[in-house]
């Protein structure tokens, strides 16, 4: 497995020192477990904490292992006409998904019957994930309050000022809460 290190900065607003461990260990569980959830395999990871910034740091894979998907299709009565052949839906769905009929397999669900395939998902750039996941990972820290600062949606205990990602060598540049992330981290006076 070929491993990328990363580092990933979040600066706050001062954090009440009584929550400041509880958050960087739940950033660390929810990253890990976002990881999982997206088949990224990772060597280690590390979190640090302060009032005012939550440090993630590790080694993941460069992407994630490509894995098995069941994708739904249109329902059984309305793949197949009278005559047992494809519908214009069925049909459509097949192209869709870039397969021909020897890939379908019928799917009984609690609402009937459907036209399925099963496909292999396409690895994505660990890079693009953790984009992805970063909203989410901070998103289900659970805390006593929440404050909400811009119109992102993202709630936090304290509003979020500064976002750092290195990924190997470089900054990786996204938006997160309103903040494009840069390689500087903002520094608070006094």
């Amino acid at each position: 497995m070929q491993t990328v290190k990363f580092l990933i900065e979040l600066g706050f607003e001062e954090i009440p020192s009584g929550l400041v461990g509880s958050i960087a260990n739940q950033i660390e569980s929810n990253f890990s477990q976002a990881l999982k959830d997206s088949s990224v395999l990772y060597q280690k990871l590390c979190s640090y904490a302060s009032p005012v910034r939550v440090v993630l740091s590790g080694e993941i894979s460069r992407q994630n292992s490509p894995r098995p998907a069941e994708v739904k299709g249109p329902s059984y009565n309305s793949a197949y006409d009278k005559q047992g052949n494809l519908t214009a839906a069925a049909r459509g769905f097949l192209k869709s998904q870039g397969v021909d009929e020897s890939a379908v397999f019928i799917q009984d669900t609690e609402k009937g019957k459907y036209f399925s395939i099963k496909k292999r998902e396409q690895s994505k750039p660990s890079s693009q994930i953790i984009k992805d996941i970063l909203p989410e990972v901070i998103s289900k820290v659970s805390l006593p309050k929440y404050m909400s600062w811009d119109n992102s949606g993202l709630k936090f205990t304290r509003p979020l000022r500064s976002v750092l990602v290195i990924w190997k060598d470089e900054v990786l540049k996204f938006k997160l809460a309103g903040l494009e992330s840069s390689n500087a981290v903002s520094i608070r006076d006094g």
